[in-house]
């Protein structure tokens, strides 16, 4: 046997999908995750598999170790070394407001403090031109001071580095000499681009991830070994693509979004195989939900990320909004007497009530659990049994908060946490210029299927789909993943005077670069695929969109379309446009990518020699209790119709079929389809 196995990391459960090369093979289970050391999580549900580490070949993992860390602020304490006058820069940010007319709103604590932060003569001009030279006994002086502190990773961001980094390239050199035990980065290095704020802040959380993401992968990939792992292990990358141990810990911003893009790429397999070209992913887990948009079978990508309020890291990656809305998401009363839910979650421990492991305060699955939608003898497959009295005490006292019945409160925690998340899909929709009626909603985690019809009805989506082992899509979509390297230079020109033969030059420079990372990481491939994007605004803007180039080679043709295509994007996104403007370009992009992903059909196990319907327990819908079958999802037929109310069960989750709604069984990877009657 030979094993490739995807591995997703999530706020309650460690996510296993296997595939066996040989054989056919599928297998998909899950454990508890362990915050504690989230490398524990990976050695139990391997274990847990009974596959032996030695016929384990390939191991893709989605990992939530960089995310936690900023969300937590659990990463290394961090020197950034910048131009005089710019020390504060990264805490003034872009003098946006998150909240217009909020006058008490504070800005989020700045990842390096004040303190921190230290500053050097120097000065480059925007055409690269030096001003002032780099003082380096000022950078010696820095580098005492910062040794003094016990500080061990350092980001070196000077202004104007993307046209000349000659300055930042010297002042690391000086400071890798005089702190040999230091990680020590300069900006222009991560991030050649425009936009000192974005750079400096993506260098810095490169320095302070460095080390928690370095010593997670060693520890990880140690325990591997000594259990008789001698395949090669692989991290997912927020752009969707694969990458190894050894380069992804020089890059540790890529992993920000490791773990839902593991579930955009199983959505996007999904959807290839039932005829689904655009799709809004809904991915509901235990602590949070992730949406993200695949048009024409591609994922929407930008570099519009922000890790907080004001805190750009515009690195290239798959668009995912993430909202604090899971199964482990807490109900409380705020200070005014109104009912919220999240974003604080229960996670796996103590986790929710009903799982009856230490949990107090009442959370979306624990009335899930009051309204009859999910079994507490069935729950995972059998494997937990559910508190049900203990989650309906907790929802009676915080109903007693409220002057609100026990089922009356469950119902709202369900409406208001529906509500969260449809406000998500529209913000990826309607607020980018799409409207949500041209779209499936694809919904998996453990918890996606219970709410996806809800939330689709509240925006319009005609139809939801929920794939086979939706509780495991993310490790599913792991495997179905491409090695992928991106390579980033700035360049400006005005698209009207472009030179062909430089831009060529330049273009050939980077795609020579980006083919010798993936070479370096000595993974067998089926082939290579090499994409262009360049990134351009009109002139005087100062943001960008990313525009595809579809020719590997720029001619005048190629230009022309690149021009319709900017002015046509524009008008999408903004909703308005101006051909007869000037265009400019900033930057290029190439991205190489590895072919490694093998086409795997994911299904569920079927074995329809029984009637599918199963029991009927009473469980609320539309205000109302009602008499309500349960189906096991192993057992429906392609040709069955499920009509509404419903629900559906299987190994790890369960779908509501409301009434007005039926549900079919798609032919061609028994995914389940929701639609109205």
């Amino acid at each position: 046997m030979a094993y490739k196995v995807g591995i997703d990391i999530g706020g309650t459960f460690t996510d296993l999908y296997a595939y066996d090369t040989q054989t056919g093979k599928s297998l998909c289970l899950s454990s508890s995750s362990t915050p504690e050391n989230y490398a524990n999580g990976v050695l139990n549900v391997i274990e847990k598999s009974k596959i032996r580490p030695e016929d384990i070949e390939l191991i893709v993992h989605g990992t939530t170790v960089a995310t936690n860390a900023v969300i937590m602020k659990t990463y290394e304490k961090t020197a950034f070394v910048t131009t005089k006058g710019m020390r504060d820069l990264i805490e003034i940010g872009r003098f946006h407001r998150k909240v217009l007319y909020d006058p008490y709103q504070q800005k989020p604590e700045p990842i390096v403090s004040r303190d921190n932060r230290f500053t050097v003569e120097e000065r480059i001009d925007k055409d690269g031109n030096v001003l002032e030279a780099l003082n380096e006994n000022d950078v010696r002086q820095v580098a005492a001071k910062i040794r003094e502190k016990g500080i061990t990773s350092v980001c070196v961001g000077f202004m104007n580095s993307y046209v000349n980094g000659k300055h930042e390239k010297r002042a690391a050199e000086i400071l890798k000499e005089e702190l040999p035990d230091a990680y020590v980065i300069a900006s222009s290095q991560i991030l050649p681009n425009i936009g000192a704020l974005g750079r400096f802040t993506t260098g810095i959380i490169n320095a302070a991830l460095y080390h928690l993401v370095s010593n997670y992968i060693e520890n990880l990939e140690d325990r591997l070994r000594g259990k008789g792992f001698k395949g090669k292990l692989l991290l997912v990358q927020s752009n969707g693509g694969a990458i190894t141990a050894e380069l992804v810990r020089t890059k540790p911003e890529t992993l920000l979004m490791s773990g839902p893009a593991g579930g955009v790429v199983g959505a996007l397999s999904i959807g290839k195989v039932s005829g689904q070209e655009d799709i809004i992913t809904f991915d509901m887990g235990g602590t949070s939900t992730d949406i993200s948009i695949i048009e024409k079978s591609k994922p929407f990508m930008s570099s519009d990320f922000e890790i907080d309020w004001d805190m750009p890291v515009p690195i290239p990656l798959i668009e995912i909004i993430s909202i604090g809305a899971g199964g482990g998401s807490i109900a409380w009363v705020d200070s005014g007497g109104v009912l919220k839910v999240g974003p604080r979650s229960a996670g796996a421990y103590p986790g929710p009530v009903c799982y009856g492991v230490g949990g107090t305060e009442p959370t979306v699955c624990d009335a899930n659990l009051v309204l009859g939608y999910l079994d507490a003898d069935e729950f995972l497959d059998g494997d937990m049994k559910l508190d049900v009295e203990g989650a309906k005490e907790s929802i009676r006292k915080l109903g007693e908060k409220l002057g609100l019945s026990m089922i009356d409160t469950a119902k709202g925690i369900l409406e208001i946490v529906n509500e969260n998340m449809a406000n998500a899909v529209k913000e990826v929709t309607i607020g980018k210029g799409r409207d949500p009626r041209d779209f499936a909603l694809s919904a998996f985690g453990g918890a996606g299927s219970l709410h996806a019809v809800a939330c689709a009805d509240k925006v319009g989506v005609p139809v939801v789909l929920v794939p086979p082992e939706p509780g495991n899509l993310c490790a599913f979509g792991d495997i179905n993943m491409n090695l992928q390297n991106e390579v980033e230079s700035f360049y400006f020109s005005k698209l009207d005077d472009l030179d062909l033969k430089d831009i060529n030059k330049r273009f050939s420079n980077m795609d020579k670069e980006g083919i010798g990372l993936l070479h370096s990481q000595k993974v067998p491939t089926n082939g290579e695929t090499i994409k262009h994007v360049i990134s351009m605004r009109y002139t005087g803007q100062s943001y960008e969109l990313e525009i595809e180039c579809d020719d590997l080679v720029i001619k005048e043709d190629t230009v022309k379309t690149l021009a319709e295509d900017f002015h046509a994007t524009h008008k999408k996104i903004y909703f308005v446009n101006d051909p007869d403007s000037e265009v400019e370009i900033t930057k290029l992009r190439t991205t190489v990518i590895g072919e490694i992903a093998e086409e795997i059909n994911i299904q569920d196990q079927t074995g329809a020699k029984k009637e599918a319907k199963s029991k009927t327990v009473k469980a609320y819908f539309d205000g109302k209790e009602m008499d309500t079958p349960v189906y096991q999802r192993s057992l429906i037929t392609t040709e069955d119709i499920v009509s509404g109310p419903a629900i559906v069960r299987e190994k790890k989750s369960s779908t509501i079929i409301p009434p007005g709604k039926k549900c079919r069984i798609d032919p061609n990877n028994r995914s389940l389809i929701i639609e109205n009657l």
